[in-house]
């Protein structure tokens, strides 16, 4: 029993490992499922690879930190650059806000 308790803390602090394919291997979908299966495979033992067909790559989520609610293992790209747009426009605007200060003050 001490040993199932420590593996499945071990596998709380698992990082989950995200595989995006880049390309297919051949345009025969049956061919392509156990290849794109097992390529992966091979390469499990890194936290980071990629070539010409997969790009595979830890996640920051946790195994433990997971849930039966929806989840997403990494972040949207276009919400991350929305993010810096509005955090740029932020500073923007306080630097708009202090110089128009500045030169009412100088008036």
């Amino acid at each position: 029993m001490k040993n199932g308790k420590h593996n499945a803390d071990v596998r709380k602090k698992h990082r989950i490992k995200v595989i995006r394919v880049k390309e297919l291997f051949s345009p025969n979908l049956q061919e392509n499922i156990p290849k794109h299966f097992r390529h992966p495979s091979e390469h499990a033992d890194r936290k980071e690879y990629s070539d010409k067909y997969i790009e595979v790559y830890e996640s920051a989520t946790l195994q433990g930190d997971l849930t039966e609610k929806k989840w997403h293992l990494f972040v949207n790209k276009k919400k991350k650059k929305l993010n810096t747009i509005d955090e740029e426009e932020k500073t923007f605007k306080r630097i708009l806000h202090y110089s128009s200060r500045i030169v009412n003050r100088c008036r």
